[in-house]
């Protein structure tokens, strides 16, 4: 009976010549599903870190910008004090920053706020102007271009933008009004 047991053993085999290609497909198919999972898996990993930069290069260009109008604010402010601002005047309200925005992690490294000496020389020995619309129409001053800038950075990732506002300030004289 051994022998016979055998014999039909082998003889299964030789009968089924697909045995073990179930094993070898599942294999095939686990190590391409595996493949496309990892592809997956790096595609939102790179996206994931793409939008966070976008996010901290946005949130470092608001801050820049806050920076921008809180200087233009100060600004304004001044000339209703005077209407020939000294340097230091000028000077400190470039280092007025928005002092809300260092605990948030932003270092404001770079504030000024200047006569725009290119525009100025542009503007050569004539710098009055006709105003040509708004309340003032028609009105001659004498202008004065101002240029701000702020570069501010993002303490924890080094993110860094710099921004720039030309302001140009007209003078009108009283005797015009009357």
């Amino acid at each position: 009976m051994r022998k016979n047991s055998t014999n039909d053993h082998s003889a299964a085999a030789v009968r089924n010549p697909q045995r073990g290609a179930a094993l070898a497909s599942a294999l095939i198919i686990m190590s391409l599903l595996a493949a496309v999972s990892m592809t997956v898996l790096a595609v939102v990993t790179h996206e994931s870190r793409i939008a966070g930069s976008d996010l901290q290069r946005t949130q470092t260009f608001y801050a820049a910008a806050a920076s921008i109008e809180k200087m233009t604010n100060d600004f304004c402010a001044l000339f209703a004090q005077t209407s020939r601002p000294s340097t230091t005047q000028l000077n400190n309200i470039a280092a007025s920053f928005p002092s809300e925005l260092t605990s948030e992690g932003f270092t404001f490294t770079s504030q000024t706020l200047t006569v725009d000496s290119v525009a100025q020389a542009a503007m050569g020995n004539n710098a009055t102007v006709t105003i040509p619309n708004g309340p003032f129409s028609g009105l001659i001053a004498s202008v004065t271009p101002y240029l701000l800038d702020t570069t501010v950075t993002q303490t924890l990732t080094g993110t860094q933008v710099r921004l720039q506002r030309k302001i140009n300030n007209y003078l009108i004289p009283i005797f015009q009004f009357g």
